[in-house]
């Protein structure tokens, strides 16, 4: 992906993961720059800011956003990868949908969301996250499919118009 948005830093995983496939594909001329901007309110697991705490110096090219403002929301178009793994409030998910969901790339996309599944109940109910997403995915007639894998992962997808809808029970089959 060219373009890559992370709410959330989920102890710098995904962040890593995007910066090392970012790194290849520029390698390999395959995109410009590494263009990853990751929004996590200057908080990562326990409020431990993961690229900081942890020497991270590898991740030092990405844009780090201690929180949502205007100013800097207008450079977060043309997204390729959206990962959505911050406030785990179901309304907010709900909201980051809304608000990253519409600066998507027109033709070229995929949206994850962490935490749509676990049995724990260590800070919100994920039946409401899932449902959110769920709900945000079907109202925009987007396909999506939840992995009940560990704490759940949910990929949200562009649907070609020659496509019908993916999504609940059939979604969960895939």
């Amino acid at each position: 992906s060219e373009k890559c948005v992370i709410l959330g830093s989920g102890g710098g995983y995904i962040p890593r993961i995007i910066y090392y496939a970012q790194s290849e594909l520029l390698k390999n001329n395959l995109i410009n720059e590494i263009d990853i901007s990751l929004v996590d309110a200057g908080n990562g697991v326990g409020g431990d800011r993961f690229y900081d705490e942890f020497g991270f110096d590898d991740l030092k090219e990405l844009k780090l956003y201690s929180n949502y403002t205007d100013d800097i929301f207008d450079e977060f178009n043309n997204i390729n990868y959206l990962h959505v793994d911050a406030d785990h409030n179901a309304d907010q998910v709900y909201t980051d949908l809304c608000n990253y969901g519409t600066r998507m790339n027109k033709d070229n996309w995929i949206i994850t969301c962490h935490d749509t599944h676990f049995k724990e109940d260590e800070w919100t109910n994920t039946d409401l996250l899932y449902n959110a997403v769920a709900r945000w995915s079907n109202e925009n007639n987007h396909n999506h499919i939840n992995f009940n894998i560990g704490r759940g992962t949910t990929l949200i997808m562009h649907r070609p118009r020659h496509h019908r809808p993916l999504h609940g029970q059939e979604a969960d089959r895939w």
